[in-house]
Protein backbone atom coordinates (compact mmCIF):
# COMPACT_ATOMS: atom_id res chain seq x y z
CA UNK A 1 0.00 0.00 0.00
CA UNK A 2 1.31 3.44 -0.84
CA UNK A 3 2.20 5.82 1.90
CA UNK A 4 -0.16 8.69 2.55
CA UNK A 5 -3.11 7.00 0.87
CA UNK A 6 -6.03 6.04 3.11
CA UNK A 7 -7.01 2.43 3.17
CA UNK A 8 -10.19 1.69 1.25
CA UNK A 9 -11.04 -1.17 3.58
CA UNK A 10 -11.80 0.43 6.93
CA UNK A 11 -13.96 -2.35 8.30
CA UNK A 12 -14.20 -5.93 7.17
CA UNK A 13 -17.51 -6.78 5.59
CA UNK A 14 -19.95 -8.56 7.89
CA UNK A 15 -19.90 -12.31 7.77
CA UNK A 16 -23.06 -14.10 6.63
CA UNK A 17 -23.59 -15.43 10.17
CA UNK A 18 -23.75 -11.91 11.52
CA UNK A 19 -26.31 -10.96 8.89
CA UNK A 20 -28.43 -13.99 9.71
CA UNK A 21 -28.27 -13.22 13.42
CA UNK A 22 -29.27 -9.61 12.86
CA UNK A 23 -32.16 -10.67 10.62
CA UNK A 24 -33.28 -13.26 13.17
CA UNK A 25 -33.21 -10.71 15.98
CA UNK A 26 -35.25 -8.28 13.88
CA UNK A 27 -37.81 -10.99 13.12
CA UNK A 28 -38.02 -11.95 16.80
CA UNK A 29 -38.72 -8.33 17.75
CA UNK A 30 -41.46 -8.10 15.13
CA UNK A 31 -43.02 -11.34 16.38
CA UNK A 32 -42.87 -10.08 19.95
CA UNK A 33 -44.60 -6.81 19.03
CA UNK A 34 -47.36 -8.60 17.11
CA UNK A 35 -47.77 -11.17 19.90
CA UNK A 36 -48.19 -8.41 22.50
CA UNK A 37 -50.74 -6.63 20.28
CA UNK A 38 -52.64 -9.89 19.78
CA UNK A 39 -52.63 -10.60 23.51
CA UNK A 40 -54.04 -7.13 24.28
CA UNK A 41 -56.66 -7.48 21.51
CA UNK A 42 -57.75 -10.88 22.83
CA UNK A 43 -58.05 -9.53 26.37
CA UNK A 44 -60.20 -6.68 25.09
CA UNK A 45 -62.30 -9.13 23.06
CA UNK A 46 -62.83 -11.33 26.12
CA UNK A 47 -63.83 -8.31 28.20
CA UNK A 48 -66.24 -7.13 25.50
CA UNK A 49 -67.93 -10.53 25.27
CA UNK A 50 -68.49 -10.79 29.02
CA UNK A 51 -69.34 -7.22 30.05
CA UNK A 52 -72.81 -7.20 28.49
CA UNK A 53 -72.39 -3.55 27.48
CA UNK A 54 -70.67 -3.88 24.11
CA UNK A 55 -72.57 -3.66 20.85
CA UNK A 56 -72.46 -6.81 18.72
CA UNK A 57 -70.83 -4.87 15.88
CA UNK A 58 -68.06 -3.64 18.17
CA UNK A 59 -67.45 -7.19 19.36
CA UNK A 60 -67.36 -8.44 15.76
CA UNK A 61 -64.92 -5.69 14.78
CA UNK A 62 -62.65 -6.60 17.70
CA UNK A 63 -62.83 -10.23 16.62
CA UNK A 64 -61.65 -9.24 13.14
CA UNK A 65 -58.74 -7.33 14.70
CA UNK A 66 -57.76 -10.49 16.57
CA UNK A 67 -58.00 -12.57 13.40
CA UNK A 68 -55.84 -10.14 11.44
CA UNK A 69 -53.17 -10.09 14.15
CA UNK A 70 -53.20 -13.88 14.36
CA UNK A 71 -52.71 -14.12 10.58
CA UNK A 72 -49.85 -11.63 10.75
CA UNK A 73 -48.18 -13.59 13.54
CA UNK A 74 -48.62 -16.81 11.57
CA UNK A 75 -47.04 -15.28 8.47
CA UNK A 76 -44.07 -14.07 10.53
CA UNK A 77 -43.64 -17.60 11.90
CA UNK A 78 -43.54 -19.01 8.36
CA UNK A 79 -40.85 -16.52 7.33
CA UNK A 80 -38.73 -17.27 10.39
Amino acid sequence: MGEGKPSLMRHPSPKPGHLLLAEGMKMAREQSVVWNELKAALEKFQEMTTDGKSDIYEVAAQGRVCEALARELESLDKVA
